[in-house]
């Protein structure tokens, strides 16, 4: 049996428990629907299926907090007390988190340094309007890139580490890298910065992300500090974005949009889905955006005024990576994809023939660092001094052709 067989067999024989956390991972909450899912009868519910694969798509802090405030009662005693513990830890870690983003914000402003939170804090009161209701963990600050290296310097005083090298030929573009920050972490360990002076990687670019993008910013209520956030336009294709470039391999990507979605339609006059298109397709973006407009329909049951709505629902691209996000999302396994695979799925979303160039470039040096740069097995061929180490380039390309070449055994 394979391991897709595997997987299929594994949704289908928790199909109830799956139910459950799609009924949970929303705001608004079906009450008698949840439950009656959560209702023991005929058979009891996998109660750790749940909390793993919640937790593994960072959807337990908002399927913990609906089970809790509509059907502690009905809930296995164990997974219960699990469950409470768990909420406690991440409300007590998103508040330090926040306060953190809200320090930090005010340490590169009183530096003179525009900074932009993403995602985290200021994702969650735009999309769930509570800080408790998201899984975050890094928190991604984006700077302009002239305003890079002095970020670092005062982030490095204030007592947070360089975790890797950013060198200025990534930073300035010159040449194609999926690179796009540097990590800085605490002294203690506790925070972790991902510093941005992009929003994604040359292959997956968003280009509008240096330049206009900071000149319609909105700002968002956060514990009662003012922090820049991104306008819904550019948020929404930025997160359609995001989700594409890592295959949507987690839930909570594709209930972000949809309670984004949700909020904006409720608090303003509604979404001009036409411009939102308009922005995506200058971009090169509209396909990525379509795929997410067609996942938050296919799982959340979220429809939207977007044009050619019908034309979308039934893109047979479309739909078989919506099956593939859905099953993988419920394996046995984390879901994972060779670089074969992602090279091809990353060139299906690409409109736009220079980007499709810079995908390609990105790839054909992802393969030569595969090909070439050493790993465990190389040196466990011959055991060689650190001073010899470069050897292994050469003993690498020899090991690979022999395994290319040593006979089969069934």
């Amino acid at each position: 049996m394979t391991v897709t067989e595997i997987d299929k067999k594994v949704e289908r024989s928790h199909e109830r428990e799956s139910e459950l956390i799609f009924a949970c991972a929303r705001t608004q909450v079906n009450l008698e629907r949840l439950r009656s899912l959560a209702a023991s009868l005929p058979e009891p519910l996998d109660w750790e299926f749940i909390c793993r694969v919640a937790g593994r798509n960072g959807l337990l802090p908002l399927v913990g907090k609906n089970l809790l405030n509509t059907c502690s009662d009905l809930l296995d005693a164990k997974f219960l007390s699990v469950l409470s513990e768990f909420l406690r830890d991440h409300i007590r870690n998103n508040i330090l988190q926040t306060s953190k983003v809200i320090e930090i914000s005010h340490l590169l402003d009183s530096a003179g340094i525009p900074v932009l939170p993403i995602k985290g804090p200021t994702l969650a009161i735009q999309a769930y309007d509570d800080i408790s209701l998201r899984h975050y963990v890094d928190l991604d600050m984006l700077v302009q890139p002239r305003h890079f290296d002095r970020s670092v310097t005062v982030l490095q005083k204030a007592g947070y580490a360089p975790l890797d090298k950013a060198s200025w030929l990534q930073r300035k573009g010159l040449f194609f890298t999926r690179k796009k920050d540097l990590g800085l972490v605490s002294e203690d360990k506790q925070i972790r910065i991902e510093l941005h002076w992009k929003l994604s990687g040359t292959h997956f670019a968003m280009p509008v992300e240096i330049g206009e993008l900071w000149d319609r910013l909105e700002t968002v209520s956060v514990a009662g500090k003012d922090l820049r956030a991104l306008a819904f336009n550019d948020l929404f294709v930025y997160l359609c974005l995001h989700g594409s470039r890592h295959g949507w391999q987690k839930l909570l990507w594709i209930c972000d949009i949809h309670e984004l979605i949700r909020k904006t339609e409720g608090i303003g006059s509604g979404i001009d889905w036409f411009e939102v298109r308009q922005h995506a397709r200058a971009h090169g973006c509209e396909k990525a955006l379509e795929l997410g407009i067609l996942l938050i329909y296919d799982l959340f049951g979220r429809n939207t005024d977007y044009p050619e709505i019908e034309r979308i629902l039934a893109d047979k691209t479309y739909r078989k990576i919506a099956e593939h996000v859905r099953s993988s999302s419920f394996g046995i396994a984390e879901p994972s994809m060779e670089i074969g695979d992602w090279y091809a799925y990353h060139l299906s979303l690409k409109e736009k023939m220079s980007d499709r160039l810079r995908m390609r470039m990105v790839y054909l040096g992802w393969y030569l660092k595969v090909a070439v740069k050493p790993n465990r097995l190389d040196e466990a061929v011959l055991s060689l001094p650190s001073a010899f180490y470069p050897l292994y380039y050469l003993i690498r390309p020899v090991r690979l052709t022999l395994s290319k070449l040593a006979p089969k055994h069934p």
